[in-house]
C-alpha cells in the first residue's frame, strides 16, 4: 500500500496433450491471483516501455478489430497494422506563461504490433471464476511481470513489450483489461523459418543457438525459468547483417524461482521437456530443465527443424506409444548418446537422400566446415542433454557457441555483437509478483473507466483489511466512484473494529481532517497508544496532541525496549543464552557467563544476530558498553549480522550519551549496514529537547568520519507496525532525504550546513531530497533547501554547478502530483490543505520572475491538477490566482482544457468550481483517434469516451449549458496554432462520430439512452469513427459494421434494437448488407497527411462473417436481400462476390439470396465469380462451391 511515490517509479490430467500443446505449471501454493494484481505491474509499464504506439492503437477498438492469429489457454493473440505517422511533430511548452513551440522528429513506429489479450473470467470480487481461469491469470501475470522487467526489455534475444493497450473484457464489455502489446516477428517462428526453407547455413544455425542460449541466460540470471522452450516459442526477426535474430517469447508457463516455496510440476510441451519434469522439480533446479530443452532445440535446428526423435524412434508408432518411448529414452539417458553426430548423421543423410534434399545448401560457399560444425554441436549437447541436471551448464554452452561463431574455421566473418552483460539478480517479491499489493495511487493512474472496474471489484471483497483501507481512499478521493467521504470513513472505522493496525493508527487523523467525529465506541486513544508502541510514528504524533504525557512515556519505552523503532528485537523471547533487556542493563551482569576473550566477542546474543556491544548500545546499557570498551578491549567497529555497528544501533535508539562514548573510543560513523543505513541517518531518533542534534551531527561527521551523502539501498522499516504506507517507511536515500521525509527542518538545516547534497538521488527514477520536500508538502524544509541552493547557485567563479541546479517545474509538478486528498491527510492530518497552500504559495513566489516548464507534454499548471483529478490543488491554484489565464488553454496529449479533464473524470464538484471561475464548456479537444492535431471532440465526446454509465447528471448540465448532442460542425486547428486569436478552421459537417456513437461502442447503454433523450440521432451520418475513415458518410450502424470489432456484438444489437435505417450509406445507397459484403474496401486509417488503406490481409473476415449473421437475423426479407445499390445495380451478393467475401456469400445464400439476379452489367453472382477467377483462384473456387 502506498500513500505516494511520485515519479518512481492445475493438477495433472490423465489425458495426454497433443505434441504442440503446452501443459500448465502446477504449484502447491496458497497464493490465488486476483484481477487487482494487474494494477501494480500496469503502473510499472507506464515508465518501462519505450516504443511509441499511437494512442488510438492502445484502445479497445484497435484490439477488438485486429486480425486473429490464434488462441491459447491464457491469451488470445491478434495482429494489428499501424498506419504511417508524421515525420515531424510540433510540441508546445508552457514556460510559466511564455509559450514555446519546438518541432522535432516524430518517434518511429513499427509496421505491425501483436496484441496478447487475457482469456480469463472473473467472479464479482475479482477472483478467477474457475481453476482454469486462475491458472490463466497467473500465466498472464507472470508474462506481464517478466516482459516489464527492464533487463529483459533491453535484451536483444527476448521478445520486446512495446506497450500496454486496453481491450474489452469479454465477460463485462463495459470494462477493459490490460493487453500486452509485443513486437511482431516478421519471419514467424523458428519452426516456420526452418520448415518453410530454404535451409540455413551451418554458421547461421550456430548463431541462432547462441541467441537462444543468451536469452535463456538473462532469464535465469533474474530467476525466471521459461518452462516451455521449443521452436514455436522462438520468434524470428529479420536482420540486415545476420539474416535472423531469434527472440524467446511466450512466458505464460514460466516460473519465477524466488516465488516458489515448494517443488513445482512443470508444464511445457512433452516433446521438448526435460526427463525430470515428469515429477515435481525443486525450485532451485527448475532452470536446468530449460537447458535440456535448449539442447533438443539446438538438435532440431541442426536437422532443419525436424523432431530429433525421428532419428531414434520408428515413424510408425502411434502418438501415445511414441510419447511413452520418448520418456523412456530420456529417462535412460539415451538421448545424449544418440546426439553424438556419428550416431545420427548417417540416418539423417539417408532421410535427406530419400526426399531428394541435399545435406547442405550448395549455394552457401562461406559455410562452416561440416566436421567443425558437428564438433560444436557435440560439445553443446554434452552440456545440455544429460539425464543428470547437475551435468548441464548454460554458461558453458554460451561460451562454446560464442567461440564457435567466432571460430577461424569459418570462411567468412560473422558479426555477433558485444557480449551481453548480465545484471544482478532480482527480488521479485518487491515488484509485486505473487503478492497482493493494494495502492490507491496505482489506481489513480488508471483510466476512469478502468478505475470504475477496479473499485467495483474492491466493493465485493471483505477478506483483507488493507484492501478496505485502499477502498476508503478511493471513496474519499473519488476514484472510480463519486467521492463519498462518509462511506469512506465508515469503511476505515469498520477495518479498525476488525483489528487492522493501519486503520487504527490513522483513524483519528482521517476523521479529524474530514471534520467528522470518530464513533464513540471506538477507543481512539487506546488505538494510538498500541500502534505507537508497535512503531507507528503517525500514531505517536497524534497521541502527542491528545495526551502528551502518555506519548512521552511511550517514547521512553521505545528507546530501551524496542530499538527506538518499535521492533521486536529486544523482547524477552528474542534473546539467547537466558539474557533479557533487564539483565543486560543490570550493573551486576556477569560477562563471564558468555565466555571469555574471543569467545565473548563472537557470541550472538539475540535472534537478529547482535553481539553484546550492539545489544547493549541499542537498549541503552551505558555502563555495559563502557565495561566492554574499557575492560574487554572490544572492537568498537564490530558489525552484527546486518552489518550494523554499535554506533549505528545507539543512534537508531536515540541514546546520545552512548553515541559520545563510542565516538570517544574511536567508533567510525562511516560504516554502513547491509541496507545502507549509517549513524547519520538516525538523527531523527533523538529527543531534540535533550540532545543537541546539530552538535551531534557535527561530531558524527568530523570525529566519526560520517558521509553526509551516504545512501540507503532499499526502503527501511524495522517496526512491528506494518509499514504498508510510505509515510511509515524510511525511503532509500541520504540522511538529508530522511530528514525531509520526517519533516525535521532543524536536521535539514544542519545537514545542509555540513555539505549534504539536496539533489542527490538514490536511483535515476527516484526523487532527490528537494523534490521530496515539494512532493510531501514539507514547505519549511523546501524553503530551507531552496534558500541554500540559491546561495550556491552562483559559485566563486560566477559559474553554476550542476549539483546545485534545480528545476522549478519539476518541484511544482511533484507538489501537484501528490495532492490527492487521502494521501495529504495521511501526511498532515487536519492541516493538509494549509500545507498544500503553503507549498504552492512558496513555489509561486519563487517563480514570479523565473520561467519554468512542467515535465508533461504541453502541460499547464491548472491542467495538471485537473488531469490528475486533484480538486483541492485546483482550488488552491485558483485561490492563489496562479496562472489563471490558462483556465481555457488546452494542454496535454489530448489538448483538453482543465474543464474537459473534469468532465473526463466525471467530477461534478470540480466541473462546478471551474465553471464558477469562468471556464467555458464549449471548448474542444483532440480525438485520440486523430493525429492531425485538430480539436473536434466536445465535452460530451470526452464523457462518452470513458463509458460513464451510472452518474449521468453531468450530461444534463452540459446539454443545459448549450452543448450540442451531436458533433460540432467546426473544428479548431492543430495545437501548435491554438492561440486564442486564431479563428476556427471549418471542416465538413459531422465529419466526426457523435457522442452517441461513442457511448454505444463503449457499451454505455444508459448513457446512450440519455443522449437519445436529449435528441441524439442514431442515424446521423459521419465519415470518421474510431480508427477508420469511410469513403462516404455512414450511419452509426454502418460504422459498427466497418469497425468489425470482435467484441462488438452488444453494441451492434443495441443499434439494431433501435430500428435503424437499413441504408447505411446514402451516397451509394448501400444497405447494411451491402456494406458488410464490401468492407474493408475503400476504408482508410485516420492519420496525419492522408490515410493508409485497410488491407484485406489485416481484416478479420471471421468476425465480419459473424456480423453478417447478426444482420441477417434482422434484415432477411426478399426486398432487403435483393436491394440494388448505386454501384452498378448490384445486390449484396454481387458485392460479396466482387470483393471476395466468401463468408458473407455463404451467409446470404443460406438466408435465401437469389443467385440468379443480374446487375446492370448483366452478370449474375456466379458469372462474376468466373470472370474474377484469374485474380484469386482459390478464393473464387470457395465462392463457386456455394454458388454452384
Amino acid at each position: 500500500m502506498s500513500s505516494d511515490r511520485p515519479g518512481s517509479p492445475p493438477p495433472p490430467t490423465s489425458s495426454e496433450p497433443a505434441p504442440a500443446c503446452s501443459n500448465p505449471i502446477v504449484g502447491l501454493e496458497s497464493y490465488v491471483p486476483n484481477v487487482l494484481d494487474l494494477v501494480y505491474p500496469i503502473s510499472r509499464a507506464k515508465d518501462g516501455v519505450q516504443v511509441y504506439i499511437p494512442p488510438a492503437f492502445l484502445r479497445d477498438e484497435a484490439v477488438d478489430s485486429s486480425l486473429l492469429l490464434g488462441q491459447g489457454a491464457s491469451f488470445t493473440v491478434t495482429r494489428q497494422r499501424l498506419p504511417r505517422g508524421p515525420t515531424h511533430e510540433a510540441g508546445r511548452k508552457d514556460m510559466g506563461g511564455i509559450i514555446m513551440m519546438p518541432t522535432s522528429l516524430a518517434p518511429p513506429r513499427p509496421r505491425y504490433v501483436v496484441y496478447k489479450s487475457a482469456r480469463v473470467s472473473f467472479q464479482p470480487n475479482g477472483d478467477p471464476a474457475t481453476p482454469r481461469d486462475g491458472r490463466a491469470l497467473q500465466s498472464v501475470l507472470t508474462e506481464l511481470h517478466a516482459l516489464l522487467h527492464p533487463p529483459l526489455l533491453a535484451h536483444p534475444n527476448i521478445i520486446s513489450l512495446l506497450s500496454l493497450a486496453w481491450g474489452s473484457h469479454h465477460q463485462h464489455l463495459v470494462h477493459r483489461l490490460p493487453v500486452l502489446v509485443v513486437e511482431y516477428g516478421d519471419c514467424g517462428t523458428l519452426a516456420d523459418v526452418q520448415l518453410r526453407g530454404p535451409r540455413l547455413s551451418n554458421r547461421l544455425k550456430l548463431h541462432l543457438c547462441l541467441g537462444i542460449a543468451r536469452g535463456l541466460e538473462v532469464l535465469h540470471a533474474h530467476g525466471i525459468v521459461h518452462g516451455d522452450v521449443k521452436p514455436d516459442n522462438i520468434i524470428m526477426f529479420s536482420h540486415p547483417e545476420n539474416q535472423f535474430v531469434p527472440k524467446l517469447a511466450d512466458f505464460g508457463f514460466s516460473v519465477i524461482e524466488s516465488a516458489q516455496s515448494c517443488d513445482v510440476m512443470m508444464g511445457g510441451t512433452r516433446l521438448w521437456r526435460a526427463p525430470e519434469a515428469v515429477s515435481p522439480v525443486p525450485a532451485s533446479r527448475l532452470s536446468l530443465t530449460d537447458v535440456y530443452s535448449l539442447g533438443l532445440v539446438a538438435w532440431s535446428i541442426a536437422i532443419d527443424g525436424q523432431d530429433p526423435f525421428i532419428l531414434m524412434l520408428a515413424d510408425s508408432l502411434p502418438d501415445h506409444e511414441r510419447f511413452a518411448a520418448m520418456e523412456e529414452v530420456k529417462s535412460n539417458d539415451q538421448v545424449l548418446a544418440m546426439s553424438k553426430s556419428e550416431s545420427w548423421m548417417v540416418a539423417w543423410s539417408m532421410r535427406n537422400q530419400a526426399s531428394n534434399q541435399p545435406l547442405a545448401s550448395p549455394s552457401i560457399s562461406l559455410d562452416l566446415d561440416q566436421h567443425a560444425f558437428l564438433e560444436h554441436l557435440d560439445a553443446v549437447f554434452s552440456h545440455t542433454l544429460t539425464r543428470d541436471p547437475d551435468d548441464r551448464h548454460l554458461p558453458a554452452v554460451v561460451g562454446l557457441l560464442e567461440a564457435a561463431v567466432e571460430s577461424p574455421t569459418e570462411a567468412g566473418e560473422l558479426r555477433v555483437g558485444t557480449r551481453w552483460t548480465l545484471p544482478q539478480s532480482t527480488d521479485w517479491s518487491r515488484l509485486g509478483f505473487k503478492a497482493h499489493v493494494y495502492s490507491w495511487q496505482k489506481i489513480r493512474d488508471l483510466e476512469p473507466g478502468v478505475q470504475t472496474f477496479v473499485v467495483n471489484t474492491l466493493f465485493h471483497r471483505d477478506d483483507d483489511a488493507a484492501l478496505h483501507f485502499t477502498l476508503a481512499a478511493c471513496l474519499i478521493n473519488g476514484y472510480g466512484v463519486p467521492a463519498d467521504v462518509d462511506r469512506g470513513l465508515e469503511i476505515v472505522a469498520q477495518a479498525a473494529r476488525r483489528g487492522d493496525p493501519v486503520s487504527r493508527a490513522y483513524l483519528h487523523r482521517i476523521f479529524t481532517a474530514c471534520h467528522r467525529e470518530v464513533p464513540a465506541e471506538l477507543p481512539v486513544e487506546g488505538y494510538l497508544e498500541s500502534q505507537a508502541i508497535y512503531g507507528s510514528r503517525t500514531a505517536l504524533l497524534d497521541l502527542k496532541v491528545l495526551n502528551p504525557d502518555k506519548a512521552k512515556r511511550i517514547e521512553h519505552v521505545l528507546r530501551p525496549c524496542l530499538g527506538g523503532v518499535g521492533s521486536a528485537w529486544y523482547h524477552d523471547d528474542s534473546w539467547l543464552h537466558g539474557l533479557t533487556q533487564s539483565v543486560v542493563a543490570m550493573q551486576s551482569f556477569s560477562l563471564d557467563s558468555l565466555g571469555t576473550g574471543t569467545q565473548l566477542q563472537l557470541a550472538v546474543v539475540n535472534k537478529r544476530g547482535d553481539h553484546l556491544i550492539h545489544a547493549a548500545a541499542a537498549v541503552g546499557a551505558h555502563d555495559l558498553v563502557e565495561r566492554l570498551l574499557n575492560e574487554k578491549s572490544w572492537d568498537v567497529n564490530q558489525t552484527n549480522a546486518e552489518g550494523e555497528t554499535a554506533l549505528l544501533c545507539a543512534c537508531r535508539s536515540g541514546h546520545g550519551a552512548i553515541v559520545q562514548l563510542l565516538l570517544d573510543a574511536g567508533a567510525s560513523a562511516s560504516l554502513q549496514s547491509v541496507a545502507g543505513e549509517s549513524p547519520l541517518h538516525w538523527l531523527l531518533s533523538f529527543d531534540q529537547e535533550v540532545v543537541d542534534v546539530e552538535a551531534l551531527a557535527k561530531d558524527l561527521v568530523e570525529r566519526g568520519g560520517a558521509s553526509v551523502n551516504a545512501s540507503t539501498r532499499r526502503p527501511i522499516s524495522h517496526s512491528v507496525f506494518p509499514s504498508l504506507i510510505d509515510v511509515d517507511v524510511r525511503l532509500p536515500g541520504t540522511p538529508l532525504l530522511w530528514a525531509v521525509h520526517g519533516n525535521q527542518p532543524a536536521i535539514v538545516s544542519c545537514l545542509l550546513a555540513l555539505g549534504s547534497d539536496p539533489n542527490r538521488r538514490f536511483q535515476q527514477a527516484g526523487l532527490s531530497p528537494i523534490e521530496w520536500a515539494a512532493a510531501l508538502h514539507h514547505s519549511e524544509c523546501l524553503a530551507l533547501i531552496m534558500t541554500h541552493l540559491e546561495q550556491w547557485a552562483l559559485g566563486v567563479s560566477g559559474g553554476q554547478e550542476f549539483r546545485f541546479a534545480f528545476s522549478y517545474g519539476r518541484l511544482i509538478g511533484h507538489a501537484v502530483h501528490t495532492s490527492d486528498k487521502f494521501s495529504m491527510i495521511l501526511r498532515h492530518g487536519a492541516s493538509y490543505l494549509g500545507q498544500l497552500k503553503a507549498t504552492l504559495a512558496l513555489l509561486q513566489e519563487k517563480t514570479k520572475t523565473v520561467l519554468f516548464a512542467l515535465d508533461h507534454h504541453t502541460e499547464t499548471l491548472l491542467h495538471l491538477a485537473a488531469r490528475e483529478a486533484h480538486d483541492d490543488a485546483c482550488r488552491v491554484i485558483l485561490d492563489l490566482e496562479w496562472l489563471v489565464e490558462d483556465m481555457d488553454l488546452p494542454a496535454g496529449r489530448g489538448s483538453r482544457t482543465p474543464l474537459l479533464e473534469s468532465v473526463r473524470w466525471n467530477r461534478r464538484d470540480l466541473f462546478g468550481l471551474l465553471v464558477q471561475r469562468g471556464a467555458r464548456v464549449d471548448h474542444l479537444s483532440e480525438s485520440p483517434y486523430d493525429e492531425t492535431g485538430e480539436r473536434t471532440w466536445s465535452a460530451l465526446h470526452v464523457f462518452a469516451d470513458q463509458a460513464h454509465d451510472d452518474d449521468l447528471a453531468l450530461v444534463d448540465e452540459l446539454v443545459a449549458a448549450g452543448l450540442p448532442v451531436e458533433s460540432p460542425s467546426t473544428a479548431v486547428g492543430p495545437s501548435m496554432a491554438d492561440a486564442p486569436a486564431v479563428a476556427p478552421t471549418a471542416v465538413a459537417p459531422m465529419a466526426v462520430e457523435t457522442p452517441l456513437y461513442l457511448a454505444i461502442r463503449r457499451n454505455a447503454f444508459r448513457l446512450a439512452d440519455r443522449l437519445r433523450h436529449h435528441g441524439a440521432d442514431a442515424d446521423a451520418l459521419v465519415t470518421r469513427s474510431a480508427l477508420l475513415v469511410s469513403p462516404h458518410p455512414l450511419t452509426g450502424l454502418g460504422h459498427a459494421i466497418a469497425l468489425n470489432a470482435r467484441n462488438g456484438l452488444p453494441a451492434l444489437q443495441y443499434l439494431l434494437d433501435l430500428g435503424p435505417s437499413f441504408i447505411v450509406e446514402p451516397a451509394r445507397r448501400l444497405s447494411a448488407l451491402h456494406l458488410c459484403a464490401l468492407v474493408p474496401d475503400g476504408f482508410v486509417y485516420a492519420e496525419h497527411g492522408g490515410g493508409t488503406s485497410l488491407e484485406r490481409g489485416d481484416f478479420d473476415f471471421e468476425t465480419n462473417r459473424m456480423i453478417a449473421g447478426e444482420l441477417l437475423e434482422r434484415f432477411h426479407d426478399a426486398a432487403q436481400l435483393h436491394l440494388r445499390c448505386l454501384m452498378g445495380g448490384k445486390t449484396a451478393l454481387h458485392l460479396a462476390v466482387e470483393f471476395g467475401n466468401a463468408g458473407v456469400v455463404e451467409k446470404l445464400l443460406r438466408a435465401g439470396a437469389d443467385k440468379t439476379l443480374t446487375c446492370e452489367a448483366g452478370e449474375t453472382a456466379e458469372g462474376m465469380a468466373r470472370r474474377l477467377w484469374g485474380q484469386s483462384p482459390d478464393l473464387m473456387k470457395r465462392i463457386l462451391v456455394w454458388l454452384g
